[in-house]
C-alpha cells in the first residue's frame, strides 16, 4: 500500500503535474470568459465537451491529491484542499447554466 501512495505523492510533488494544474486553471478561467459571450449553436457542442474534460480532470487531480496525502483528515486541514474539494464537487453536480458553478469553478484562479 506505502508504494500505492507514493506513487501518487510522487506525482502531486511533480513540477509537470503542478505546471499542468495551473496551465488548466488557466484553460478554465479562458473558457469561463469565452462562455461568458453569445456563443454560435455549432460551437456550443464543442464548449460543453471542453467542459466536461475540465470537470473530470480537476475530479482526477483532487483525487490524485487526497490518495497522496495519505489520511482524509489530514487532507481536510488545508484550507485550499477544502476550497478545493467544494468547488470540485459543486462541480458535478449536473445544474445545466447555473451561475453557481460558473462562479465556483472561476474562483479556482485564485489559487494561482
Amino acid at each position: 500500500m506505502n508504494g500505492f501512495v507514493d506513487f501518487f505523492l510522487k506525482i502531486r510533488n511533480s513540477k509537470f503535474f503542478n505546471t499542468l494544474v495551473i496551465s488548466v486553471i488557466l484553460a478554465s478561467a479562458l473558457y469561463a470568459g469565452v462562455s461568458s459571450y453569445d456563443i454560435p449553436s455549432n460551437y456550443i457542442y464543442l464548449l460543453e465537451f471542453f467542459d466536461y474534460g475540465i470537470t473530470i480532470f480537476f475530479t482526477i487531480e483532487i483525487l490524485i491529491r487526497m490518495i497522496a496525502e495519505k489520511s482524509l483528515v489530514r487532507f481536510f486541514k488545508d484550507g485550499w484542499n477544502v476550497f478545493d474539494f467544494i468547488i470540485v464537487t459543486i462541480s458535478l453536480i449536473p445544474v445545466g447554466g447555473a451561475e453557481s458553478v460558473f462562479v465556483a469553478r472561476l474562483l479556482r484562479i485564485i489559487r494561482i
